[in-house]
């Protein structure tokens, strides 16, 4: 029975092979057609090897009208050449049984012997034959589109992904940075980078100076959060539930002593984010002189970071009060004096909820400095309406900063710099470590989308292959700098420990153990690699370790000098 194409109708193998032959004269190729029950072996033949993405899509073309056999090899060949340059062995999804089948020759009852699998047989095809094709009777319409006839054939090297990846172009510097940027942008917003230490120092223009709000251009609509006289076992914990229900920052003054009560609520105000600074030891409002002011500072810095591990670098006086002898201590220090503009009097008594709402909402602007209290009495008016408070603001599209990003924001508007610069959009392990999950999560997806392509589809598994080299460079990328980065911050957890040791060494007067141990916390911060995250915040600890180092110096040297 004749096959039938839109134009033409096929009676033989020989016919079929001259029908592809005109089809493929533009690219200067013959075709000869190997026949068997179930398999076709067609044999592409041109002055130079065929192309096999071109002549593949030439035949995904021409066998969408055609029925075909259960399987199908095409093999593309050098003319006088023996062995072919290449070969491609298609198979159907669903596999009628004799969907063709040879009419037999009378004495022949086995019909047309089975073909070698060597494509050199074709030297002898059985295109010469004039055998005619007959339909199977109990098969359906033949299907007409190629991508639901034909699924990957198993075990076949030249159609597993693992061929087609290893085939693909390595991935160029350039495709892998687009990459990792262009997922940096989701996981910022997912990971938001925490606080840096660095940004607790003081601008310069602020150092030693008294601050009770910063003017800033419309755009910069902020406004600063304080809270004092904390932590408060209640009262700090029902304030960092709030903040944290609104995503606001804030900045907490706190009582030396009260830390001391209650380090781990201290540690916590850290921890989610905010702000810690000094507000004295005790709290009092009596005269002080130099040396009783520089141990209420001591103090209450030596509490908050050996709680927090936070440097402290803001001073905000009891009370307002500034003729008492701290506040002339501060100065020295080159610490600002935090002050406020807007009091909503939350600590008098009386004072009703409502009043204290209207009074915050009334008096801001942005730039204000608003004072409110977690401690010291009974707070539980502002507690009641803060909530209210931070939706209202939020309505009129003030944004809550930290002290420290309130004058850095004025800064940038004197003075604008350029943002630091994070590696490639990540600036954290978290966000390294999210981007290296996303990037694994893309590549396990690729091998099954080459598996799942149709074999004729060239294009799509290049760009399938392609993709999978850009991914897997741009993982070994990530994960090489979260390597890094983890080393880091193991280094700074280390001498964060050696610090700590020193601390306790030196409070027992055992100078000399505590010299070693800040001589070790310093060479352990300065083996962090310049290039981590934490290096601008390893450069201001050094510091800081080299002063209490020196210090540390001078004890022993006191003490050796007794003997």
């Amino acid at each position: 029975m004749t096959i039938v194409t839109d134009s033409i109708g096929i009676n033989n193998p020989q016919e079929l092979a001259q029908v592809l032959s005109q089809i493929f004269a533009p690219q200067a190729i013959t075709a000869r057609i190997a026949y068997q029950p179930h398999r076709w072996r067609i044999l592409l033949e041109a002055p130079e090897p065929p192309d096999r993405r071109q002549s593949l899509q030439t035949l995904q073309t021409f066998f969408q009208k055609v029925a075909l056999p259960p399987g199908l090899e095409v093999y593309g060949r050098e003319m006088g050449e023996k062995a072919p340059a290449w070969g491609v062995r298609i198979q159907p999804k669903l596999a009628a049984p004799n969907v063709l089948s040879p009419v037999k020759n009378p004495g022949s009852p086995e019909g047309i012997p089975a073909e070698s699998a060597n494509p050199t047989d074709f030297d002898h095809p059985l295109t010469t034959t004039t055998r005619k094709f007959e339909h199977y009777s109990g098969v359906g319409p033949f299907v007409s589109s190629l991508g639901l006839l034909f699924a990957l054939a198993t075990g076949l090297w030249w159609l597993s992904p693992i061929t087609w990846i290893q085939r693909a172009p390595t991935a160029s510097s350039t495709q892998i940075r687009d990459l990792i940027t262009a997922i940096a942008s989701d996981v910022n917003r997912r990971y938001p980078l925490p606080s840096s230490q660095v940004d607790l120092v003081p601008p310069p223009l602020f150092r030693g100076k008294m601050i009770n709000q910063v003017s800033l251009p419309p755009e910069y609509k902020v406004v600063a959060l304080t809270f004092d006289d904390g932590p408060d076992r209640r009262q700090t914990l029902q304030v960092l539930s709030i903040l944290k229900a609104h995503k606001a920052k804030a900045t907490f003054f706190v009582i030396g002593r009260s830390v001391q009560k209650y380090p781990n609520i201290a540690a916590k105000i850290v921890e989610e984010g905010h702000i810690i600074a000094n507000h004295s030891w005790s709290h009092r409002y009596q005269q002080f002189s130099p040396q009783e002011a520089a141990r209420e500072f001591q103090r209450t810095d030596q509490i908050i970071h050996e709680v927090t591990g936070v440097k402290n670098y803001w001073f905000r006086p009891p009370g307002g009060r500034l003729n008492n002898g701290l506040v002339e201590y501060a100065k020295t220090q080159k610490l600002p004096i935090i002050m406020w503009s807007v009091d909503p009097r939350d600590w008098q008594p009386g004072r009703s909820a409502t009043q204290i709402k209207a009074s915050v909402l009334q008096q801001t602007r942005p730039g204000s400095i608003v004072l409110l209290h977690d401690g010291g009495g009974p707070r539980q008016g502002m507690i009641q309406v803060l909530p209210g408070v931070l939706t209202a603001l939020k309505k009129q599209g003030y944004q809550f900063v930290t002290v420290p990003q309130l004058l850095r924001l004025k800064q940038e508007s004197l003075h604008p710099t350029p943002p630091p610069q994070a590696w490639l959009g990540l600036g954290s392990i978290a966000q390294l470590t999210a981007a290296q999950a996303q990037l694994s999560q893309k590549q396990a997806t690729l091998p099954q989308a080459l598996v799942n392509a149709s074999p004729l589809a060239i294009n799509e598994r290049e760009q399938l292959a392609a993709q999978y080299q850009i991914i897997q460079g741009a993982t070994s990328w990530v994960s090489q700098r979260l390597s890094l980065e983890q080393q880091a911050k193991g280094g700074w957890n280390q001498a964060l420990k050696f610090g700590q040791q020193a601390v306790v060494a030196g409070q027992a007067g055992q100078f000399d153990q505590a010299h070693e141990h800040w001589q070790q916390a310093i060479s352990t911060l300065q083996a962090i690699p310049r290039q981590s995250f934490l290096f601008p915040e390893t450069q201001a600890k050094t510091q800081d370790y080299q002063r209490r180092l020196q210090g540390i110096q001078h004890q022993r040297e006191q003490q050796q000098s007794q003997f």
